[in-house]
């Protein structure tokens, strides 16, 4: 984990600037929009509650996400390629709820239609 750490000051180092916001280096974390510069290192039953936590939340990242991914394709992949991927939900939190959401209704569509069926 230090190494993976040490990496990624030694990356921003040589960049001078967090790429979603181009403010100073001064940390992990950029003072001026939040973007955690430290690669991850978690549990998936900690990336579970934050996939649901960062799409279900109360904030604007979220609707910003959805819309640049119904009416602007293409648009998300150059902003995370480019580095600003504070503003927008992390695609692996959108594709973990999608999937949750399809393999729930799916489901109830196999209860009801075998309830129907039964019947």
């Amino acid at each position: 984990m230090q190494e993976q750490e040490h990496q990624v000051a030694t990356m921003l180092s040589e960049t001078h600037s967090y790429p979603n916001c181009h403010a100073d280096i001064q940390g992990k974390f950029c003072y001026s929009c939040g973007q955690n510069q430290t690669p991850p290192d978690r549990l998936l039953l900690n990336i579970i509650n934050e996939a649901f936590e960062g799409v279900f939340s109360a904030n604007s990242r979220a609707a910003r996400t959805l819309f640049n991914l119904l009416f602007k394709p293409g648009f998300l992949t150059v902003e995370c390629f480019a580095g600003r991927r504070a503003r927008y939900v992390q695609t692996q939190y959108i594709l973990l709820t999608a999937s949750y959401f399809s393999l729930f209704f799916l489901g109830l569509l196999v209860i009801v239609a075998w309830s129907v069926m039964s019947l």
